[in-house]
């Protein structure tokens, strides 16, 4: 698996797009501003605003009860591609949506 994939439960998963829907960018005035910088889409897709980009953790069935998570960052010229982003993302992911280390 890379540093751009990780694997969750499904009640995980669950927790934490709770926790999206908890801290929905767009309920904030101004929209973005921390801690309200995530959104959920499709289900399946969370999104994390930054300044600069926007990352994003999509999951999906990976069988046995577990969830495998996609990352991606987005900037405006495209794709980001560092790994310290990644790992970054990742890391919040796990602390602000699961209150845990990953």
């Amino acid at each position: 698996m890379s540093l751009r994939e990780f694997v969750v439960t499904q009640a995980e998963w669950g927790a934490a797009v709770a926790r999206a829907h908890e801290l929905d960018a767009s309920r904030r005035e101004p929209v973005g501003q921390w801690p309200y910088v995530w959104a959920l889409k499709r289900g399946r897709l969370l999104l994390r605003w930054y300044d600069y980009a926007m990352g994003r953790v999509e999951g999906r069935e990976a069988g046995n009860g577990k969830i495998r998570c996609a990352l991606r960052i987005l900037g405006c010229t495209g794709e980001i591609k560092n790994p310290a982003a990644y790992e970054r993302l990742r890391e919040q992911f796990f602390t602000e949506l699961l209150g845990r280390a990953g």
